[in-house]
């Protein structure tokens, strides 16, 4: 089964996750699991196998993305043998027409995350997802650090910087949360990661 047949995501164990869950897009999942060394996560057709999988593994206790149930309930309508390609993190970020347009925003790209929809609505939505959970992620690193005490030196937040991976000159992160230059370095992996103990 390819990533594209792929449409639900059981997350057993992923960053900053307070619990496993489902999720019913790759987006969702993709912040959370590359880079993260104990990851572990496994993709299913349908919902229904993605329950499952918890109760094989003896998992009672989980949770399920809100878009799960309303992508049971959705019908979308699709023109025959038209395909939109979405990239949510890689050289450029967003909807094109053709694999074409959108395998140079991927190419060479480490941790790139695209996937290819029948529907405008669906890419788009992939975008917003990944988006939504990769600023998640962010939330759950900043408030563990809050409550275990924590302080910013100031609250100055930056989001206008462009910050290039020094593993990957090309790669501009145009959408990244800045903090300070003392208190952010981004990873191998492309995943931006805070360094918070630094006073």
């Amino acid at each position: 089964m390819t990533p594209n047949e792929h449409h639900f995501y059981a997350v057993y164990n992923g960053r900053h996750l307070r619990k496993p869950t489902i999720f019913a897009s790759w987006a969702q999942v993709h912040p959370r699991v590359i880079g993260y060394d104990a990851e572990d996560h496994k993709g299913f057709a349908t919902l229904h196998e993605a329950r499952e999988s918890f109760e094989k593994r003896g998992i009672a206790e989980y949770e399920e993305a809100p878009e799960c149930s309303s992508k049971c309930e959705r019908v979308l309508h699709s023109e025959k043998g038209v395909y939109y390609y979405a990239v949510a993190y890689g050289k450029t970020v967003g909807v094109f027409n053709t694999w074409k347009d959108a395998k140079p925003a991927v190419e060479g790209f480490k941790s790139a995350c695209h996937q290819k929809f029948k529907t405008e609505w669906e890419a788009r939505k992939f975008i917003e997802l990944w988006q939504d959970a990769y600023s998640k992620v962010w939330q759950e690193i900043l408030l563990d650090k809050l409550r275990s005490g924590w302080l910013p030196p100031d609250l100055a937040f930056n989001t206008t910087s462009n910050w290039v991976n020094k593993d990957r000159p090309e790669a501009k992160q145009k959408f990244a949360p800045m903090v300070d230059s003392r208190q952010i370095f981004l990873t191998s992996q492309g995943m931006a990661r805070l360094n918070l103990n630094e006073s």
